[in-house]
């Protein structure tokens, strides 16, 4: 029969498992804080830079809605925001929405993506800059997820800063008015 390790404590068979297999504790899917990482972290090797769309999906339906708990009038606000901006990317790179790898979101293309707002669609500095922060609210995202993996000209656009615009401010209103 096989002699079990002395180590002095009594342990329960599910951890002498772990401790033969030498599997850190807290990614077997038994175990309470068992979280299962994005497809797109755990197939690092045949991965050379993760796609855009993975992301994009997690972000909607895990951050913003589960963890934020975000009203559905952002949801829907952000939603418009990336429709516009993967219909810019296809219409610029010429590729399909679902193929596009992060690197291609630079501060560049998301220059042009709101000078395209302002210009072509005539959206005025208050929606660009509404655009932007849904931008910048998935790129935090990312850095929160991928850290220091991820790419440096993605991380870039949160340089990018919200254009200034001149408020109207009403003042004291006549008699007459």
């Amino acid at each position: 029969a096989k002699r079990e390790p002395s180590i002095g404590l009594r342990f329960c068979p599910v951890f002498l498992d772990i401790l033969r297999s030498g599997t850190p504790i807290g990614i077997l899917a038994r175990f309470r804080n068992y979280s299962p990482k994005p497809s797109a972290i755990l197939n690092r090797q045949t991965m050379t830079t993760p796609e855009l769309a993975p992301w994009l999906q997690r972000f909607f339906t895990e951050y913003l809605s589960a963890q934020r708990n975000v009203s559905h009038a952002t949801i829907t606000a952000y939603r418009d925001t990336f429709r516009l901006l993967l219909k810019h990317l296809r219409k610029t790179h010429r590729r399909c929405s679902h193929t596009l790898p992060l690197e291609i979101l630079t501060s560049d293309t998301i220059l042009r993506f709101l000078d395209d707002l302002e210009q072509q669609r005539g959206n005025s500095i208050r929606t660009r800059n509404a655009r932007l922060a849904a931008i910048r609210s998935f790129v935090h995202y990312l850095s929160d997820w991928l850290g220091p993996e991820l790419p440096v000209c993605v991380a870039r656009i949160l340089a990018i800063p919200f254009k200034r615009y001149v408020q109207v401010i009403s003042g004291f209103l006549s008699r007459q008015e």
